[in-house]
């Protein structure tokens, strides 16, 4: 247990993870006609029945039990739900920010991250890892395809938009920041990555919140 890595990132991407969906999901709940707050729910969950694909139904001795976990793809349903029956098109303003689309683009990086923690965690069960269902690398896998997902959900605008963008990008710049800061943490980004990450959410954040009144859209 002493040399095993900290977990520190984890915690962290898991929290953020859960921040950036549930805030979607509740602000989507207090008002269905929030456009941004919808396509913030269903990037979401589009994330997660991804994930859910790529790390399968590993038993708890190793191996495959089937194609997808239902313990997880369930979790993708309330706000891919919600995302639906808002049809948030009601509530659209029209507007969008092609520059929070370019940083979507950017955050490609964080597809190819979040592809290799769902591997990770496909391919580490007992008694290689963690006991099934403690799944550390399933929510770092989450949030690295999450955010880009979000991101360019959030460029095409609507109301809630700011609230989606915000919280992706916080979400970067803390995963960053918490990398370099223990760098032997499991799924710790690289210093040159981490700096990366922390540089892009930093760049999203000043984006979102460089001119309030631009697009006439609020969170």
């Amino acid at each position: 247990g002493a040399a095993a890595p900290g977990e520190a990132v984890h915690i962290v991407g898991a929290l953020a993870a859960l921040a950036i969906g549930a805030s979607g999901l509740v602000a989507l709940i207090i008002g269905p006609q929030r456009a941004g707050s919808a396509t913030q729910a269903g990037a979401s969950a589009i994330a997660m029945l991804i994930v859910a694909v790529i790390v399968g139904n590993p038993d708890n001795h190793g191996g495959q039990a089937g194609v997808i976990d239902p313990a997880f793809a369930v979790l993708a349903v309330p706000p891919l739900a919600a995302a639906l029956l808002a049809a948030p098109w009601r509530g659209w303003r029209g507007g969008g920010d092609r520059r929070l689309l370019v940083l979507s683009v950017m955050a490609l990086g964080g597809v190819w991250f979040g592809v290799g923690q769902g591997l990770m965690q496909r391919n580490t069960w007992p008694p290689l890892a963690d006991p099934h269902h403690q799944a550390h690398w399933w929510a770092m896998s989450v949030l690295g395809i999450m955010i880009g997902l979000v991101i360019a959900g959030a460029a095409l605008g609507g109301l809630g938009w700011r609230l989606a963008a915000t919280t992706a990008g916080a979400s970067a710049l803390v995963v960053g920041a918490v990398s370099l800061a223990v760098p032997d943490s499991a799924s710790a980004l690289a210093p040159v990555w981490a700096v990366a990450a922390g540089a892009w959410g930093l760049a999203v954040l000043i984006e979102t919140w460089r001119n309030p009144q631009e697009r006439m859209l609020s969170t």
